[in-house]
């Protein structure tokens, strides 16, 4: 009896494990509707968020994120979301990208999108980074990256991560395929646009279930041996 229960455990643990991490980092909340303005996007745009990874080390490793956007026209829009890293004026080099196709609806905002790397990306602590959201595809009329309507301050979601922003920090832009990067004119307090960072799921799950496991297997080896 006790050995079963342990593995029943160890099978809820791990598959609490595998499920979608929480964000780490961003505003708003999943549940939350968009508000304008956002930033608005023509063909081959590209908007950066700058951000601040926290102290541990190393970073917390990234998956993707969940990004608020929408558009007027219904159409198929090739997306891309990426990691940069800061140059000191603006977007570097790129550490990490995702890319999918997302269908807007005609006349209402597709509401918050998740956008997963191809393969996750550990950062290293104490660091800048830019988080771009942009797109490839000639756009029959604009999209748009919304702010949440409410919580629209950044945060860490009390997550522990030390993930942070400066709001007085400029957005960057590109319309040339990232070839060059220009301020957009405006900040993170006067244009606030919805993201939320999201994690691996935590490994410490796992190697509790894995414990679980060794000591169920050691208790029936000592009972065979004890019989």
């Amino acid at each position: 009896m006790f050995c079963r229960v342990i593995l029943t455990v160890t099978a809820v643990l791990l598959s609490a494990a595998a499920a979608q991490a929480a964000p780490v980092f961003g505003n708003g909340d999943l549940s939350n509707t968009d508000d304008d303005p956002g930033v608005q996007y023509g063909n081959h745009t590209d908007y950066a968020v700058p951000f601040q990874t926290g102290t541990s080390s190393p970073a917390l490793t990234l998956t993707g994120a969940y990004v608020l956007i929408g558009g007027q026209t219904a159409q198929s829009v090739d997306t891309v979301f990426e990691l940069w890293t800061d140059s000191g004026s603006g977007p570097g080099s790129q550490v990490g990208q995702s890319s999918a196709v997302v269908s807007i609806a005609s006349g209402s905002p597709t509401g918050w999108t998740l956008l997963t790397f191809a393969s996750p990306v550990t950062l290293t602590a104490s660091t800048n980074y830019y988080a771009v959201f942009g797109t490839t595809t000639n756009l029959f009329e604009t999209l748009r990256w919304y702010p949440p309507a409410t919580n629209q301050s950044y945060t860490d979601f009390s997550s522990g991560s030390g993930y942070s922003t400066d709001t007085n920090k400029v957005l960057y832009g590109s319309i040339d395929g990232q070839s060059t990067w220009a301020s957009a004119g405006s900040t993170l307090n006067s244009t606030p646009v919805g993201i939320q960072l999201v994690p691996e799921p935590s490994s410490t799950m796992l190697l509790t279930t894995f414990s679980g496991i060794v000591a169920c297997v050691g208790l029936a080896r000592r009972r065979r041996v004890r019989a």
